[in-house]
Protein backbone atom coordinates (compact mmCIF):
# COMPACT_ATOMS: atom_id res chain seq x y z
CA UNK A 1 0.00 0.00 0.00
CA UNK A 2 1.27 3.38 -0.87
CA UNK A 3 1.52 6.12 1.71
CA UNK A 4 -1.24 8.44 2.16
CA UNK A 5 -0.23 12.71 2.83
CA UNK A 6 -3.08 14.53 3.78
CA UNK A 7 -2.16 18.20 3.70
CA UNK A 8 -3.99 20.46 6.17
CA UNK A 9 -5.42 24.08 6.97
CA UNK A 10 -6.74 25.64 9.89
CA UNK A 11 -9.98 25.50 10.53
CA UNK A 12 -10.94 22.84 7.78
CA UNK A 13 -14.15 21.33 8.25
CA UNK A 14 -13.06 19.35 5.25
CA UNK A 15 -10.32 18.23 6.55
CA UNK A 16 -11.65 17.05 9.69
CA UNK A 17 -14.50 14.85 7.41
CA UNK A 18 -11.69 13.40 5.84
CA UNK A 19 -9.04 12.55 8.93
CA UNK A 20 -12.74 10.67 10.39
CA UNK A 21 -13.48 9.18 7.47
CA UNK A 22 -9.86 7.72 7.21
CA UNK A 23 -9.88 7.02 10.78
CA UNK A 24 -13.11 4.91 10.51
CA UNK A 25 -11.77 3.02 7.65
CA UNK A 26 -9.05 2.20 9.49
CA UNK A 27 -6.77 3.41 6.62
CA UNK A 28 -3.29 5.25 7.67
CA UNK A 29 -2.25 8.49 6.43
CA UNK A 30 -0.14 11.02 7.77
CA UNK A 31 -1.71 14.41 8.47
CA UNK A 32 0.79 17.53 7.53
CA UNK A 33 -0.82 20.76 8.62
CA UNK A 34 0.88 22.98 5.88
CA UNK A 35 0.34 23.51 2.30
CA UNK A 36 3.86 24.72 1.93
CA UNK A 37 5.50 21.07 1.70
CA UNK A 38 2.55 19.85 -1.25
CA UNK A 39 4.54 21.03 -4.42
CA UNK A 40 7.18 18.62 -3.18
CA UNK A 41 4.34 15.71 -2.40
CA UNK A 42 2.66 16.94 -6.05
CA UNK A 43 6.29 16.13 -8.12
CA UNK A 44 5.33 14.39 -11.47
CA UNK A 45 2.09 14.64 -10.99
CA UNK A 46 1.77 17.75 -13.49
CA UNK A 47 0.24 19.61 -10.58
CA UNK A 48 1.44 22.09 -8.50
CA UNK A 49 -0.17 23.15 -4.98
CA UNK A 50 -0.89 26.63 -6.51
CA UNK A 51 -3.41 24.29 -8.61
CA UNK A 52 -5.12 23.29 -5.60
CA UNK A 53 -8.10 25.11 -5.13
CA UNK A 54 -9.73 23.97 -1.80
CA UNK A 55 -8.53 22.06 1.71
CA UNK A 56 -7.52 19.07 2.23
CA UNK A 57 -5.32 17.65 -0.40
CA UNK A 58 -5.07 14.17 -0.67
CA UNK A 59 -2.25 12.51 -2.25
CA UNK A 60 -1.20 8.80 -2.60
CA UNK A 61 1.49 7.52 -5.10
CA UNK A 62 0.77 9.71 -8.12
CA UNK A 63 -3.31 10.09 -6.88
CA UNK A 64 -4.21 13.49 -6.08
CA UNK A 65 -7.91 14.27 -4.02
CA UNK A 66 -8.71 18.07 -3.24
CA UNK A 67 -11.45 19.14 -1.27
CA UNK A 68 -14.80 17.00 -0.95
CA UNK A 69 -13.37 14.76 -3.47
CA UNK A 70 -11.13 13.02 -0.95
CA UNK A 71 -13.72 12.04 1.20
CA UNK A 72 -15.72 10.44 -2.10
CA UNK A 73 -12.07 9.23 -3.22
CA UNK A 74 -12.24 6.58 0.38
CA UNK A 75 -15.79 5.98 -0.13
CA UNK A 76 -15.71 4.82 -3.58
CA UNK A 77 -12.84 2.45 -2.80
CA UNK A 78 -10.16 4.55 -5.10
CA UNK A 79 -7.72 4.62 -1.50
CA UNK A 80 -6.43 1.60 -0.95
Amino acid sequence: MLEIKVYTTKNCPQCVALKSKLDKEGIAYTVLDTMEELDNALEGTGLTASDMRSAPVMVQGDMVWEGADCVLGVEEGEVC
